[in-house]
């Protein structure tokens, strides 16, 4: 019955609840996550030990729910550009959602240290030229499919940029140049 399924549900969640955080938030009826509740518990109350066992899936999760908070953000700001009533509340929400699922990605991300000189500073982040592994740094953490969508949320959230924004300076990623840098 459904109620059987759902109380199975419920315990699996329960019991796997450190191993795999996405499945306290995932209604049992359509197996989505609810991507919102999923990236505020991570933020507020998980280390980087359950981050670091996060899958593709939830990933990919997260990069989901930062588009969706951006796409409510610039709703909101044509709302009221056109003259109609903005709720703050919804505002902020959306606001600080991005803020912390780009705090996420960015606790996958390396910064400097990697030989270069430093030559600049564009939003607290430096910017190296020379060396080798200077700049920006994506951490892969797991299986490649895992490794490519920590890469995405980190392009999406704009934690990692592709191109350096100063001329001559360089950033580079753990990962290899691929038709990721084509789609983002």
């Amino acid at each position: 019955t459904d109620n059987q399924v759902g109380g199975t549900w419920i315990g699996a969640a329960f019991a796997n609840q450190g191993d795999k955080l996405s499945y306290k938030h995932t209604d049992s009826s359509t197996g989505d996550v609810n991507g919102e509740k999923f990236a505020s518990e991570l933020y507020e109350k998980r280390g980087s030990y359950q981050a670091s066992q996060l899958t593709a899936r939830e990933f990919k999760v997260l990069r989901d729910e930062h588009q969706k908070a951006k796409t409510t953000e610039a709703n909101l700001w044509a709302r009221g550009a056109a003259g109609g009533t903005v709720d703050p509340d919804e505002m902020q929400k959306a606001q600080e959602t991005q803020r912390k699922i780009a705090a996420i990605s960015e606790s996958f991300v390396n910064r400097g240290g990697g030989g270069g000189t430093v030559v600049g500073e564009e939003d607290g982040r430096p910017i190296t030229s020379g060396g080798s592994g200077g700049g920006v740094q994506v951490n892969p953490s797991g299986s490649a499919h895992t490794n490519e969508e920590v890469r995405k949320l980190a392009i999406a959230t704009g934690v990692y940029r592709k191109e350096p924004p100063v001329q001559g300076a360089s950033r580079s990623s753990t990962l290899p140049p691929s038709t990721l840098d084509k789609q983002n």
